[in-house]
């Protein structure tokens, strides 16, 4: 059984000149599992970044909050 994947939560205020170095920090392992996972299945490495980039940036548009995902 894989253990689930945790992201450390900020420690600093987003308006701190740190606060983006320390979010990439945090994702960077979940992003490299959902990578190694897809490519795993048999995508493409590029075409999955491409279409996680594609993703973030539609995500990027929504209002803020959890309710935005539902």
């Amino acid at each position: 059984m894989t253990k689930p994947l945790r992201i450390n939560s900020p420690t600093l205020e987003p308006e701190d000149g740190e606060y983006l170095a320390q979010c990439q920090f945090a994702l960077e392992p979940s992003l490299v599992k959902l990578l190694s996972i897809a490519e795993m299945a048999g995508w493409n490495r590029t075409h999955v970044v491409m279409a996680a980039l594609t993703l973030c940036a539609e995500l990027a548009e929504l209002p803020e909050g959890p309710q935005a995902l539902q």
